[in-house]
C-alpha cells in the first residue's frame, strides 16, 4: 500500500485544496430572503392567509416558463428552487391554519 501523507488543513496545497476554499454556486436562494418584500398576509382569506406578492408571483411564473424551455441560468435555478420551497412552506402553513 502506498504511503500517502495526511493533508494538513493549516497548510493547503494546490493538489489538495480544502473544500471550504472552493467557491460553490448557490443551490437554492434562501426562502427567508423574500420575507421583507415578497410576502403578502391576507387576513380576510382564512384558507390562504400567506401568499406571494403580485410581483413575486409573476416572477415565479416567469421562472417556471423559462424552466419548461430549459432556459434558466444557475442563478435563476437557485431562485426558482427557493421560491418553490417557500411555496411549499406557505401551502403547509395555510393548510394547518385552515384546519
Amino acid at each position: 500500500m502506498p504511503n500517502i501523507p495526511a493533508s494538513n488543513p493549516s497548510q493547503p496545497n494546490d493538489q489538495n485544496p480544502r473544500l471550504m476554499e472552493i467557491p460553490m454556486k448557490e443551490l437554492m436562494k434562501q426562502p427567508s430572503s423574500w420575507l421583507p418584500n415578497g410576502i403578502k398576509l391576507n387576513l380576510s382569506d382564512q384558507f390562504r392567509p400567506f401568499s406571494f406578492t403580485e410581483e413575486l408571483q409573476i416572477r415565479l411564473e416567469e421562472l417556471l416558463e423559462k424552466n419548461k424551455e430549459n432556459l434558466l441560468n444557475s442563478d435563476e435555478q437557485a431562485e426558482l428552487a427557493g421560491l418553490l420551497e417557500l411555496e411549499k412552506i406557505f401551502s403547509f402553513i395555510n393548510a394547518k391554519l385552515a384546519s
